[in-house]
């Protein structure tokens, strides 16, 4: 159930492994499918060299959940880089389900730039070819499991110097099972 998930930041951890980047968004399934506000998202352009990535990818169970009022959390790192300046002005997470991919912030509305300046430690907001930005603790939670893995796409909108919005998403994926077990 999508209630049951949650997102957001917390102390930092660092985790490695694999990623994924804009190259692995061009299914039909996800673009072309969603709530209202996953299709606004989708209305704005890619920028290249405007990337996401979450690492690991996927991202197991943990074995003890880090997430206060909840049984089961998933840890995972998300990075956004970009080769041009570019303020966040808001960013999110989408969960694919049944109906299409919809908004899955804890908030149920966008984060903002204030959001992603702490959360990413990212003074000013802004990105660019020498800064990149990351959330060493990102995370999902539930207090059930239900059989399936999840599949959720992070975006995060960008403005440039003259105003024009650009998006960049990265794909991660859930599995509901203990990566050793």
């Amino acid at each position: 159930m999508i209630n049951t998930f949650k997102y957001g930041s917390f102390l930092a951890i660092l985790i490695i492994g694999g990623c994924t980047t804009n190259k692995n968004i061009t299914s039909n399934s996800i673009i072309n499918s969603g709530d209202k506000k996953y299709q606004e998202i989708m209305a704005i352009p890619n920028l290249k060299g405007f990337l996401v990535s979450n690492t690991p990818n996927p991202v197991y169970l943990s074995d003890i959940s880090q997430l206060d009022g909840y049984r089961y959390s998933w840890i995972y790192k998300t990075t956004v880089s970009s080769k041009k300046e570019l303020k966040i002005v808001e960013f999110g997470a989408f969960d694919k389900t049944d109906n299409g991919w919809v908004l899955a912030n804890y908030t149920g509305k966008p984060f903002t730039s204030n959001d992603f300046e702490n959360w990413y430690n990212c003074p000013n907001y802004t990105i660019n070819s020498k800064v990149s930005c990351a959330d060493n603790n990102n995370w999902g939670a539930s207090n059930q499991l239900t059989g399936k893995n999840k599949l959720s796409l992070w975006y995060f909108v960008g403005q440039d110097k003259y105003g024009k919005l650009f998006k960049a998403i990265g794909q991660i994926q859930e599995v509901e099972k203990f990566k050793n077990k």
